[in-house]
């Protein structure tokens, strides 16, 4: 034998014994040539290439040389250096792949010319061939799904061309084994090779759309796998030909007790091996939960090996005793396999119980200590609890399922190794027998169990209402790059389980009002997530994932339902006057849709009903303001003598109708409205005139100031009406209750919405009336302040900033506005003018028109105002149209 990395010229020695007129060189270039043949061995890079020249009139079976070619094939052959295996992942998948591959199997087949008997040999370029295979399974189940697997002609040639000749050169080999171990390790392997092709696992089946089929050619697969692993049983009895036969027979129907006898052989040649073990107690659990519940045959054979001692006295008494009952109540007229209902139904159950636990007992045995990695009896143990169906089987399930995918610090990642079978050193020894896992595990079981505890992890939590971890799964998923190419299809199957939760849990508060650690707003804002993520395209990416989770599209998931809740969503934001959050929800409108104009009907009226909302919002915090500082104010005035002052009051009036007018395609009727706690102050506003917030107030007023300054540079469209704001003239102290008539102190203020907002805001902060230019410079100030210090609020006028300054140190928390896109240049741009008349028309209005259309009392607001005009600023306007 030559052991790899042998020198060349070691080899050629030990070839050419025996021969005579042979002279070798040095410097690792060794020849053997006379008049008709010229061999040569070069070693380039430190690795041997063999190049054959041939004269004229050489004959390779001359006799002078045809003992050198039949070992120097072989002897070149064992020390080849390279596999495929040492290669990139995916390699052998690749043409230069399969070109290593052949040529690695020249020379065993250069040396099957010379030796055609050598059995060595034959079985040598089995084992080629089936790594071959077995690489381009695995390597094949990482990087290509199902559908692009089957579609690959190339692919699936080279596997079946590959299983072929494996099993020709095993059969080969079985004919020229001369030693029972040599025919024994031929048997193994055929049994494996026909096996492999039983196995519904990636990349040819992927557990949904493409499942192996049973038919009468894969029965005989079975049986000829079936017969070699009986074979090399009789040769020398090993452990893992009893428990592939068990696996054989389960796969044939065979009786349950014969499976179970061949696991227990298993178990027993292997005692700490835990592959056996497992395999035992799965499959009795399997027969417990298709038919042991009322059959006495599978009940007696899967009592026969139990996994506790005290279990198998409890079951074996109460068989007895079930017996008893069977044999005194007529014997013969009686089935066999069942006791009378009326005698043994309970005991039944007792023994069914019991045999339960010992079999989950077991399995928990099997994941204890160091083998909590051991996913296939956690698994295993999660499919029994959810047979068994009991209280809190399910959730039980799911937790004994999430190990696999749940970590402390997530909660979802893949939380799963492959099982590699390598045993373990200097581990401790006790009492307690500890079990080892001796069997590895294939890339291509691995994609596939992990495929399939997806699945059904999905499927518990669907059961559970868990739309946390679903929303977790598919971001991860979706994100995940180490799966991607064998996980992409399972993206869509946790989308469509998701939706399909989201529907259930709003569907259970609908009927129950309550769901476990949720709340609606919180249900329907994760609707509004997948809206933002998929856009238009809702529809069809809901059609489409619940098709692949393989989910009947009901009712709560139609068309109308789908944009119900997102409309249900904003106004139940609109309901407990989220400002912040209507906020938020126009912003990522904005970045999400650059045209809204190109978007389709029912996204344009999600558009329209948040801009609607994030209005009336603003409306309502401003109206709960200025309704307490009106009575300040009020007394102020009489207290004067009914003039205030010398300076111009900014006086505001809300038509709640108008303001609630049917412009959103989803509201509530005003009546519903004004019962609210933050819409009841809206009522109150009619001609209310406007000063400073008072004391207690005056913070939130500077974030509503700041949101409303947001408002007016982000929002375009469309306004509702009912805003109205007038200028009273000084020196006046008419009442403002009482209409009044045109010509008197009251003059209209004829502003675009935004810019009422602003104006109102900036009138509850400062005390004063300003022109709209210096409000929008003091907000941008503000603004830079903020991006320089770090300050979370825009700071109030100097005449509280005393008060504040006392709050701040006294650790009083107070409600700021953290909105953090005030700073970026683009949007710090100011919008071109647009005014909403009464009627409710969205019209552009240009500094130069505002003169001709303000009297002379109102002209101080616009002062300045052309200064902010930037040329260059391209405001995009939102162009809805009622419905």
């Amino acid at each position: 034998m030559i052991l790899n990395h042998a020198d060349v010229r070691e080899v050629l020695e030990y070839a050419l014994r025996g021969t005579s007129s042979n002279k070798c060189s040095g410097n690792g270039n060794v020849e053997v040539s006379n008049s008709q043949c010229a061999y040569e061995v070069n070693r380039t890079n430190g690795s041997s290439v063999s190049q054959i020249h041939y004269g004229k009139d050489t004959d390779m079976q001359s006799n002078t040389y045809l003992e050198v070619f039949k070992n120097l094939y072989y002897l070149l052959a064992q020390i080849e250096e390279g596999s495929a295996s040492d290669k990139w992942p995916g390699f052998v998948l690749t043409k230069e792949g399969e070109e290593f591959v052949e040529q690695n199997a020249k020379l065993i087949k250069y040396d099957l010319m010379y030796n055609n008997m050598r059995f060595e040999s034959w079985h040598k370029l089995a084992n080629l061939f089936d790594e071959e295979v077995d690489l381009m399974l695995n390597d094949g189940s990482k990087t290509c799904s199902a559908l692009e697997w089957h579609t690959n002609g190339n692919l699936l040639k080279r596997v079946d061309t590959g299983r072929r000749r494996t099993r020709r050169c095993l059969l080969m080999s079985m004919a020229l084994a001369n030693t029972p171990d040599e025919q024994r390790s031929v048997h193994e392997l055929l049994g494996l090779v026909y096996y492999d092709t039983l196995q519904n696992v990636a990349p040819a089946f992927n557990q949904r759309q493409h499942v192996v089929i049973r038919d009468a050619k894969w029965r005989e697969v079975c049986q000829m796998s079936l017969l070699h692993f009986e074979k090399a049983l009789s040769f020398r009895s090993e452990w893992l030909y009893s428990y592939y036969l068990g696996k054989l027979c389960e796969k044939l129907g065979e009786p349950c007790e014969v499976v179970l006898q061949y696991y227990q052989d298993a178990v027993q040649a292997n005692s700490s091996a835990v592959d056996p073990l497992y395999r035992l107690h799965a499959s009795r659990l399997k027969w417990l939960c298709k038919k042991g519940r009322s059959d006495m045959k599978i009940l007696k054979a899967v009592a026969k090996h139990c996994f506790s001692l005290e279990n198998q006295e409890k079951v074996d008494a109460l068989i007895d005793e079930i017996q008893s009952a069977i044999d005194s109540g007529g014997g013969e007229s009686q089935m066999p396999c069942r006791p009378p209902e009326s005698q043994g139904e309970k005991t039944l159950s007792c023994v069914w119980n019991i045999l339960f636990d010992d079999g989950l007992k077991a399995l928990e045995t099997c994941i204890e200590g160091e083998l909590k990695h051991f996913h296939k009896a956690r698994y295993c143990l999660a499919r029994c609890l959810y047979a068994r169906n009991k209280e809190n089987d399910v959730e039980r399930a799911k937790e004994e399922l999430g190990f696999c995918f749940k970590s402390n610090r997530s909660l979802f990642i893949i939380n799963m190794w492959e099982i590699d079978g390598s045993t373990k050193k200097n581990r401790r020894t006790g009492v307690r027998r500890v079990y080892e896992i001796t069997m590895p595990e294939s890339s291509r079981k691995f994609i596939t169990c992990l495929r399939k505890y997806l699945l059904f992890y999905f499927q518990l939590c669907e059961e559970t209402l868990d739309v946390c971890t679903l929303e977790r799964a598919y971001n991860s998923l979706r994100a995940d790059k180490k799966f991607s190419l064998c996980l992409a299809d399972m993206v869509n199957v946790v989308l469509g389980k998701y939706i399909h939760c989201i529907a259930a849990a709003i569907a259970q508060f609908d009927s129950i009002k309550m769901v476990p650690n949720l709340s609606l707003s919180n249900v329907l804002e994760r609707f509004f997530n997948i809206f933002m993520d998929h856009g238009g395209s809702l529809l069809d990416v809901v059609s489409v994932s619940l098709t692949e989770a393989g989910i009947i599209a009901g009712p709560a998931l139609s068309e109308t339902s789908v944009h119900g809740y997102i409309h249900r969503y904003l106004h139940i934001l609109e309901l407990e006057n989220k400002v912040d959050v209507l906020e938020a929800v126009n912003e990522r409108i904005k970045k999400r849709f650059k045209t809204p104009k190109l978007v389709k009907e029912n996204s344009a009226r999600i558009f329209k009903h948040a801009a609607i909302a994030w209005c009336r919002c603003l409306c309502a915090s401003l109206s709960a303001i200025s309704a307490a500082q009106a009575q300040n104010l009020t007394t102020e005035i009489r207290n004067d003598g009914g003039v205030l002052n010398s300076e111009e009051q900014l006086v505001v009036e809300l038509k709640v109708n108008d303001l609630f007018s049917s412009m959103s395609d989803y509201c509530m009727p005003v009546e519903h409205l004004m019962t609210t706690e933050h819409f009841r102050h809206l009522s109150c506003m009619v001609r209310v005139p406007i000063g400073q917030a008072t004391p207690e107030n005056r913070e939130k007023a500077s974030c509503l100031l700041k949101q409303a300054f947001v408002f007016y540079r982000d929002c375009t469209g469309p306004f509702p009406a009912g805003i109205n704001l007038y200028m009273l003239k000084p020196g006046s102290g008419e009442e403002l209750v009482p209409p009044v008539l045109p010509g008197g102190s009251l003059t209209g203020v004829d502003l675009s919405l935004p810019r009422k907002l602003l104006l109102w805001a900036y009138t509850l902060v400062h005390g004063s009336v300003c022109s709209i230019a210096e409000a929008v410079r003091f907000c941008e100030d503000q603004a830079k302040i903020k991006a320089r210090k770090g300050v979370s609020q825009i700071s109030p006028p100097v005449s509280c900033q005393d008060k504040l300054a006392l709050k701040e140190n006294a650790n009083t928390g107070s409600a700021r506005c953290t909105h953090d896109d005030i700073t970026d240049d683009k949007e710090k741009q100011v919008p071109e003018e647009h005014d909403l008349l009464e009627s409710g028309n969205v019209n552009l209005v240009t500094s130069s028109d505002i003169p001709a259309m303000c009297t002379v009392g109102q002209s101080s607001l616009f002062a300045e105002d052309t200064s902010m005009k930037d040329e260059n600023c391209v405001t995009i306007m939102y162009d809805f149209m009622d419905a």
